[in-house]
């Protein structure tokens, strides 16, 4: 796989983490829908939310399209000869609207925490926090942005300042 490649820019893609009762959250990024299922694949719940679809703004979507074939025009060899180029990539479709989410966080506490895309003011970080038993109970914004790959302790460290 050639580093860049293996997605288009703003792709919904597949998110997923482990519940403290072992039990996965995952979705596909496509619709805002989340499913739990235990550990031989039974759905147990899912957790779905009602958000219209933000777009992109033209000018950001168009430096993607840009990066994009300046990537795609720096592989040495024919893009026919690339193996397994998905064919979002080799067509340059790059989307027009956000997907639904980037990422799902299972907290230790048991709620549910869903990053959004930020739309707007790109400066700041959305979560959409589920219970146990799948409701929304409240939406985060904080007024930073902060990387995916966080840590529970950073987070709630974040939220008590």
């Amino acid at each position: 796989m050639l580093p860049g490649l293996g997605y288009v820019p703003f792709a919904p893609l597949p998110v997923w983490d482990a519940t403290p009762a072992g039990t996965i959250i995952s979705g596909s990024g496509r619709t805002y829908e989340l499913i739990e299922t235990d550990s031989v694949g039974t759905v147990l719940r899912r957790i779905r939310r009602f958000v219209p679809a933000d777009p992109i703004d033209p000018r950001e979507r168009a430096d993607s399209v840009r990066a994009l074939r300046r990537r795609l025009d720096s592989i040495p060899v024919a893009r026919d000869r690339v193996q397994g180029l998905p064919s979002d990539v080799a067509a340059v479709r790059v989307p027009d609207h956000f997907p639904a989410y980037q990422a799902v966080f299972a907290a230790p506490d048991g709620f549910i925490w869903v990053r959004r895309w930020p739309t707007g003011d790109r400066s700041r970080t959305i979560f959409d926090v589920f219970d146990r038993t799948g409701h929304l109970v409240r939406v985060v914004v904080l007024p930073v942005v902060i990387l995916i790959a966080c840590s529970w302790d950073g987070l709630t460290a974040a939220l008590r300042t």
